[in-house]
């Protein structure tokens, strides 16, 4: 999550350009409510354990009926006590090949903070998942690097393009700038922080997709991270509220549906595990933490 203020909406300040691997010639057709959806599995697991097999195939279930996509967060999970080891990109694979939900993809977020311990973790994960082969990572649609470590400070344009070089692995070399080095850019954009009424939301970020779009030399532009809280302070004109949310849900998913914008929504579950620093953080999910549902079908019917 990121707050942004209001004059500062290009790829590489407010939001975040970010690389793509596709493993696939095509993205999936979208066939599904959503285009794509941000998907973390942690319930209220405790730290020094990791989200059983079968509560993310439960999950998988869900989302197999909202959208032919899901982007994760992070390979390894970050956040487990020490010693402990959650390879939560393996789960979420494992539970996508055994579900028999063929059409659904996964973009893998690879979770950087700056040390170079944290990345040469998490490279190594996604050499040994690609190992793994088709039966696993054919579902890999994309490998994400980096979400936000630009806005937060953590690294330079050169570093992450340097990662980014060997992420590609057996593909060319890029150099400078950023953009350069990407296959997709993809920002993440929120309305709600930048303090948008929500009837505006829509047009906002249909706009600011268009503005990175001419600057992305013909890259294809996928918004990674849009949505909107239920609960919590509110920013200026924008208010949390379950109302607001399935009215933005209800107007952007056929907005972007008729305009071909591609897009992450944020986020399945709510999260109340997640540190309270701003009261809206816990509150952005399209399901409670019991996975019933907060929007029920209506913003989801067909345009």
């Amino acid at each position: 999550m990121m707050i942004c203020l209001p004059t500062l909406i290009f790829a590489t300040i407010c939001t975040i350009a970010l690389t793509a691997i596709f493993a696939a010639s095509q993205p999936t057709p979208n066939l599904k409510p959503l285009w794509g959806v941000n998907y973390g599995p942690r319930r209220n697991t405790p730290p020094t354990a990791c989200p059983s097999l079968a509560s993310i195939q439960a999950d998988i279930a869900l989302l197999s009926n909202l959208t032919a996509r899901v982007k994760t967060f992070h390979l390894i999970d970050p956040d487990t006590a020490p010693g402990v080891t959650c390879r939560t990109a393996e789960a979420v694979l494992t539970a996508v090949a055994e579900s028999g939900a063929s059409g659904l993809r996964v973009w893998l977020g690879m979770a950087l903070d700056g040390s170079e311990a944290r990345f040469e973790s998490e490279l190594r994960e996604l050499v040994r998942l690609a190992r793994t082969g088709p039966a696993m990572f054919g579902a890999v649609e994309a490998v994400i690097v980096g979400s936000e470590t630009l806005f937060r400070g953590e690294l330079t344009v050169p570093r992450l393009t340097a990662y980014l070089a060997r992420t590609h692995i057996g593909g060319p070399t890029y150099a400078e700038p950023l953009i350069d080095a990407v296959d997709v850019v993809m920002i993440n954009l929120y309305p709600f922080w930048e303090s948008f009424n929500v009837k505006d939301a829509s047009a906002y970020q249909e706009r600011i997709w268009r503005e990175i779009g001419a600057r992305s030399k013909g890259k294809t532009v996928v918004l990674g991270e849009i949505g909107w809280p239920t609960a919590g302070e509110t920013m200026g004109a924008a208010v949390p509220s379950l109302g607001n949310l399935r009215f933005l849900l209800a107007e952007w998913r056929c907005k972007a549906a008729q305009k071909q914008i591609p897009y992450f929504w944020f986020e399945f579950t709510d999260e109340s595990w997640k540190p309270n620093f701003h009261s809206v953080e816990r509150h952005w999910g399209l399901f409670d933490e019991r996975r019933i549902t907060k929007v029920g079908q209506d913003p989801l019917r067909p345009c």
